[in-house]
């Protein structure tokens, strides 16, 4: 058997971001790492599966055994043949599952989950995000946040506080979780110039919270994953898939035209999503074809963004200093 090492795509499972990875083996298992070496996963050779033929570009879906994320890599990489994989059920569990998901659907709908629900699957859905990856601390930089995360969180009139915290990873993004959490990621804090564009991202987060999408995620996902377990093809989780997707770039495009409207009312300025939104490392996120992201063009959110810059500044220059200090970042 040859041995591997081939770079493709990896997708946690979680969110639909698709993570450019370098895959190598050995004997036991298979290690999947980012660009800068940090490990995602390490998949048990005994455990690794195609989901499916190979397409016709000859890239082949990979999956381990009991994790829901998926690994795409090229077929003439793969040092040898792959068991073949698909989960099912039997079919007389299928009115079990669809009325399961129908009465979780309905539940959502019309009754919020109870805050004690709601904290929990926060914790148990940012426990699966970051794993073992280390909190940025710090207590200056932290109370700055947490300031300016409630200054918005009143803005959009939440009645619960916000949790915020930055994770220690160069990933440029930021996550709204149940049980009102909101994930930083280092990368951001890197990439963003000032305190203005950070508090962009944060009332775009907090604008999902508002209307309640990481709830609505976590059910897609969860009702995706009982869908593809009984009808046990990969086309009809694919079409699921792209459905699902279509309702993500409504509820970003939503986010985005709430977050302006949330730091106008909080009387700060409404320029710093736009600006965020025009950087070179979001822009770069376009080059996922737009009919397979969860987020409309970035040339499309910058100008739905686009806000004069009247009110006052999200963080003084020692404040934004202190949130970057949290991560060790000092230009």
């Amino acid at each position: 058997m040859r041995a591997l090492a081939a770079s493709g795509r990896y997708f946690n499972g979680q969110t639909a971001h698709a993570h450019k990875v370098l895959v190598t083996a050995t004997a036991a298992y298979w290690r999947i790492a980012q660009e800068d070496g940090a490990t995602l996963a390490e998949w048990k050779l005994d455990s690794i599966a195609a989901t499916g033929p190979a397409t016709p570009d000859g890239m082949v879906t990979l999956a381990s055994a009991g994790s829901p994320a998926r690994l795409v890599l090229p077929a003439d990489a793969l040092p040898g043949k792959l068991p073949r994989r698909t989960p099912a059920l039997p079919w007389g569990w299928m009115a079990a599952v669809a009325g399961a998901v129908a009465c979780a659907v309905a539940a959502w709908l019309f009754l919020p989950l109870p805050p004690v629900l709601d904290d929990a699957a926060g914790r148990a859905v940012a426990q699966a995000m970051t794993g073992p990856r280390a909190t940025c601390a710090g207590d200056a930089g932290q109370q700055v946040l947490d300031g300016l995360t409630a200054r918005l969180a009143d803005a959009a009139g939440l009645e619960r506080p916000v949790q915020v915290s930055v994770i220690l990873t160069e990933e440029v993004n930021a996550f709204a979780l149940p049980g009102q959490r909101i994930l930083i990621l280092r990368g951001l804090l890197r990439e963003a110039e000032d305190g203005d564009e950070l508090a962009g991202v944060l009332a775009h987060e907090i604008a999902h919270l508002r209307h309640r999408d990481p709830q609505q995620r976590l059910l897609e996902t969860l009702g995706l994953q009982m869908a593809g377990r009984v009808l046990g093809s990969d086309a009809a989780g694919f079409a699921a898939r792209l459905g699902a997707l279509r309702h993500d770039r409504a509820a970003e495009a939503r986010a985005d035209a709430a977050a302006v409207v949330l730091l106008q009312r909080a009387g700060l300025r409404a320029d710093g999503l736009a600006r965020f939104l025009a950087t070179p490392a979001m822009q770069a996120d376009d080059a996922e074809p737009g009919w397979m992201s969860d987020h409309p063009p970035g040339a499309d959110r910058t100008a739905a963004t686009a806000a004069d810059a009247s009110g006052a500044a999200a963080l003084t220059a020692p404040d934004w200093k202190a949130v970057r200090g949290m991560c060790a970042i000092t230009r």
